[in-house]
């Protein structure tokens, strides 16, 4: 989280600032001023317009390049906003259409953020499998039906201004409800987002959430702010803010080789999200140490997917869950300081081997307090050996002195090692690996995470066992058996 200090400190400071000018300038009439007749509106809305182009296609190419619903519908959201604002700015008193069509211009306005909103709304949450099947493979239909509804919309409203009624548009109950319900979808929007950024870390999920307050912000300087006045005209340079947060996030990421780009919103898997936003220097020491030990080849991926799921279905936070996620995947990372003749003996191990491989969590520890590990990540590291009874190594901690993320990874950490083939001994099958995690709650683990363990096996096993394991050694579900 220090990490993202700076970041959270700045964006704070953008959300806050245009929200002190709106209170500042509602509290004096004197300056709350403005043209009567603002020639200057179309292009204020047109730099918005613009910047929500460029994302619209910047999105819709990422979508049909990933087949992402989530992504085709924020492209669907910045199409909209470039739609309807482009109207907006069209439809000002004497541009295109008579005065006497002020009605269009707020009508437009408002119905393009309550849009917008939505549908970022809609995206920040992992749709039903077959619904986001179905999206994915019909995008394009989608993607060509939707800009045809928008220009067509958009020709009507400029050819009969008069198809949009000032008595429905400056109805109390009409504004009201379009308030309401564009800060529902930005709050929605917002949860989603910070849920993932919380959990992953990804920039571009960060300005998303930014983008969303600041459309929350747009909404509301619209409603209260006074017409053509500044306090009004406010709610068009936050919207422009807010849409050049997001840019800026998307091109950051680009410019960054892609790594953390609009295309990372792709993913659905709790683990391909974390994993994303993994730094460098950590995917290069997981590599070197799977490069050292043959045996260690995917260990890290499959404790940390069995640890996370373990973690989801207890209800841990997001930071929590990452904590497990990545301490898991980095766990036996120490072992890249055991010489390679203790680490690849055949048979069993002496004492005094033995003992110099118990080093290899402290090792862990120190090698990677340098890289920007949180302390509960690095206590997973340290006190993955340790047992509910305090027995285990390096500093015979047990029971709820260890944290729960501890006691999560080290039941992950030994059903895979006992599934595993060792230099001492083949892979256990299934059934006896089960039965030992039973046998062994309340001394060995936590009888609570063993539980969930139970719970949570067969999705494991049949979801990432089969990449990993020989056919041979994955067996039927316990439910099955």
């Amino acid at each position: 989280m220090r990490r993202d200090l700076p970041r959270i400190t700045v964006a704070a400071l953008l959300l806050t600032v245009p929200v002190a000018l709106f209170l500042v300038l509602r509290a004096s009439p004197g300056l709350d001023a403005g043209p009567p007749v603002p020639a200057q509106h179309f292009y204020a809305v047109g730099g918005v317009a613009i910047v929500s182009t460029i994302l619209a296609v910047v999105a819709a190419c990422a979508s049909f390049k990933t087949a992402s619903a989530r992504v085709l519908l924020l492209a669907l959201g910045f199409f909209t906003m470039a739609a309807l604002f482009t109207l907006h700015g069209l439809a000002t008193p004497g541009f295109l259409v008579g005065s006497e069509y002020g009605a269009l211009v707020g009508f437009a306005g408002r119905l393009s953020v309550l849009a917008a909103a939505s549908l970022l709304a809609l995206s920040a949450f992992d749709l039903p499998e077959r619904l986001s099947d179905l999206i994915a493979r019909r995008r394009s239909v989608i993607m060509a039906s939707w800009i045809a509804m928008l220009l067509a919309f958009d020709l009507v409203a400029l050819s009969i201004p008069a198809a949009i009624p000032a008595d429905f548009f400056y109805q109390p109950f009409f504004q009201r409800m379009s308030l309401i319900l564009t800060l529902a979808f930005c709050s929605i929007a917002m949860a989603g987002y910070l849920s993932k950024y919380r959990l992953t870390r990804l920039p571009v999920y960060g300005y998303l959430v930014v983008g969303a307050a600041f459309l929350a912000e747009a909404q509301i300087s619209m409603h209260y702010g006074t017409l053509w006045h500044y306090s009004w005209w406010l709610y068009h340079f936050q919207l422009l803010a807010g849409f050049c947060a997001i840019l800026w996030g998307v091109a950051s990421g680009y410019a960054r080789g892609g790594l953390l780009s609009m295309g990372q919103l792709t993913l659905a898997d709790p683990m391909d999200q974390i994993k994303a936003g993994y730094t460098e220097a950590i995917r290069a020491l997981s590599t070197a140490i799977e490069v050292k030990d043959g045996y260690l080849h995917g260990l890290g991926q499959r404790v940390s997917n069995l640890a996370l799921m373990m973690a989801g279905r207890m209800h841990l936070r997001p930071e929590r869950q990452r904590a497990v996620a990545q301490g898991a995947f980095l766990h036996d990372l120490g072992k890249i300081a055991i010489t390679d003749v203790i680490l690849h003996k055949p048979g069993r191990l002496t004492p005094e081997e033995y003992e110099v491989v118990k080093g290899h969590a402290v090792h862990g520890e120190a090698i990677l307090k340098s890289a920007g590990l949180t302390p509960l990540e690095l206590a997973i590291i340290r006190h993955h050996h340790e047992r509910f009874d305090g027995t285990g190594y390096p500093d015979g901690v047990g029971g709820e002195d260890l944290p729960l993320e501890v006691r999560i990874v080290t039941v992950a950490d030994v059903y895979d090692s006992l599934r595993s083939d060792r230099s001492y001994r083949p892979a256990w099958q299934r059934e006896r690996a089960t039965a030992f995690m039973q046998e062994a709650a309340g001394s060995h683990f936590d009888p609570q995470c063993v539980d969930v363990f139970l719970e949570v096996i067969d999705e494991w096993e049949t979801e990432h066992a089969l990449l990993w394991f020989p056919p041979q050694q994955v067996a039927l579900p316990v439910s099955a058996a």
